[in-house]
């Protein structure tokens, strides 16, 4: 299997930006940076009542800190992360969301947008964890060589289903644990809802 026939983060940053600032290239010629830019305009949030505080275009503050320690540069703030540059959002989103879970391996494209798109929403503990439940592989929330091979070796229509199922109810649990998180719960299920198999 080639490199082309395994899932690629390019398809999925369209996604991410269209659900993060509501913002999508209506025009189809958008390249990925362009999209951004576009979105960065309309995607900060700070919300008091989102556990993750300021974000831009679904990267929070402490991410962005994160990142930035890891290259060797000091934090920044709410300001800084507004201007986020195209490059640092990517590579957030590659190295700890993407790679997280392997995903340039998964043969899956839309699994592996199910599995990523959990992880960037709900942190490793659930975007891994449960689905390593569903898998039936030992649950530690890092991503091996044995869920990787659970991943590809099941059926990846019934896994995707499995995934959606199992993020809508985890959703259902934390509107019950956190009430404030009912004020979210509409926009997460039309996120999950619009996940769609492609094959």
């Amino acid at each position: 299997m080639t490199e082309s026939d395994m899932a690629q983060i390019d398809h999925y940053i369209p996604f991410v930006i269209r659900f993060e600032a509501g913002v999508t290239d209506s025009t189809g010629r958008l390249t990925a940076r362009q999209l951004f830019e576009k979105a960065r305009k309309a995607g900060f949030a700070n919300d008091p009542s989102d556990l993750g505080g300021a974000t831009q275009t679904g990267v929070t503050l402490t991410a962005y800190n994160a990142y930035l320690r890891s290259i060797g540069r000091g934090a920044t703030d709410a300001a800084g992360l507004k201007a986020i540059p195209y490059e640092h959002w990517l590579a957030i989103l590659k190295r700890s969301y993407w790679d997280a879970w392997k995903a340039d391996s998964i043969r899956s494209q839309s699994v592996a947008e199910a599995l990523v798109d959990w992880t960037w929403c709900s942190g490793r503990k659930y975007g891994i964890g449960i689905p390593q439940r569903i898998l039936g592989v030992a649950v530690d929330n890092i991503v091996g060589a044995k869920t990787l091979a659970a991943v590809n070796s099941t059926d990846p229509r019934q896994l995707f289903a499995d995934i959606k199922r199992e993020r809508l109810a985890f959703t259902d649990r934390i509107c019950q644990t956190r009430p404030a998180n009912k004020k979210f719960r509409k926009g997460w299920v039309n996120r999950i809802e619009a996940l769609k198999y492609v094959g």
